[in-house]
């Protein structure tokens, strides 16, 4: 539902989306309790054209909602509702990047609300619940297998991507040695440009770990 962008090389893209809607509602006890749920799932797919080929990105989305009304007489009115989303994303690859290397985002939201409210023609009282949580958390989309010292001191350079996050290196002008020692791990670890496997790209792993948590609760006195 986007028009491509085709301003410039680097806002040029194609996206995908799907999503599926669904709700319901009605009467569990005639005139005393009524129910109301919705679900939302949304999946959005972006990758980039030439010249900045990329891996897709993904941001996937669910959100649920729910609702109960109740009456048990004509002066009180008593509301129950419950709502939850999650969003995850992962972070599209590059040329010199492959997917293994991206950085995602999860997060949740869970928000549960009560509402009692009762009384005269002239008088009332009212209660309100509130209760807000927000955990989230950024981190790899991948994440290596941890290995002893000593595993990781014999291992070869057959095994660079598994063991964290490696920056493949790029000859040096003049460096006769150093530029044969590293050419097996460009041609094994590098990324292609004009037909040839080229250093100075990543792969590995994510770095980054990042935890926030947010909560909230109140209550709120009666009133009248």
């Amino acid at each position: 539902m986007a028009a491509e962008l085709t301003s410039g090389a680097q806002s040029r893209y194609e996206q995908d989306r799907d999503w599926l809607n669904a709700s319901l509602g009605g009467p569990i006890l005639e005139n005393r309790l009524y129910f109301y749920g919705r679900t939302t799932a949304d999946k959005i797919e972006v990758q980039r054209r030439q010249p900045l080929r990329r891996a897709p990105g993904t941001t996937a989305a669910e959100r649920g909602f729910g609702k109960l009304t109740f009456t048990p007489t004509q002066s009180i009115l008593l509301n129950a509702s419950y709502r939850e989303s999650k969003t995850v994303e992962t972070g599209p690859s590059s040329r010199r990047t492959p997917p293994d290397t991206g950085t995602g985002y999860e997060s949740r939201l869970k928000i549960f609300t009560a509402t009692g409210r009762g009384g005269q023609p002239k008088s009332f009282v009212t209660v309100r619940y509130t209760h807000f949580a927000n955990p989230t958390q950024g981190k790899p989309d991948y994440t290596a297998t941890p290995t002893s010292p000593r595993a990781a001191r014999d291992s070869t350079s057959n095994s660079l991507d598994t063991q964290g996050r490696f920056l493949v290196p790029t000859p040096v002008a003049g460096a006769t040695d150093y530029n044969a020692f590293i050419q097996p791990i460009i041609d094994r670890y590098g990324y292609t440009q004009n037909g040839a496997q080229v250093g100075g790209g990543i792969v590995g792993y994510g770095l980054q770990f990042d935890d926030d948590d947010f909560f909230r609760t109140r209550r709120r006195s009666p009133t009248t």
